[in-house]
């Protein structure tokens, strides 16, 4: 397989309320947290680092998270923007793209 020279997109999507992000030590693949129902107004940014795993090199790759949320603590309906270190903007975001 050919290592994929993509660079990461933009992702635009928000953790539902509540929703624990993933932080095992162990590299594991996730998905793109769900919309979030609540439409809370947005006050404060928070950044979270999630493990993905970049199945062209079999290699974890921790990808940082910055979103929005709401003033009341809730997640609100902000885009989510998905960014990565520069040795990693050729990861694999999802699983069935190839490589």
């Amino acid at each position: 397989m050919m290592k994929s020279t993509r660079v990461l997109p933009k992702v635009l999507a928000v953790a539902a309320a509540g929703a624990a992000l993933m932080t095992a030590a162990a590299p594991v693949m996730a998905s793109t947290p769900a919309a979030a129902a609540s439409s809370q107004p947005c006050g404060w940014s928070r950044t979270d680092n999630i493990n993905y795993w970049n199945n062209c090199t079999d290699t974890p790759v921790t990808v940082h998270y910055q979103y929005m949320e709401g003033i009341s603590g809730q997640q609100c309906v902000e885009p989510r923007t998905v960014w990565a270190a520069p040795s990693d903007v050729s990861i694999v975001w999802n699983a069935t793209a190839g490589c």
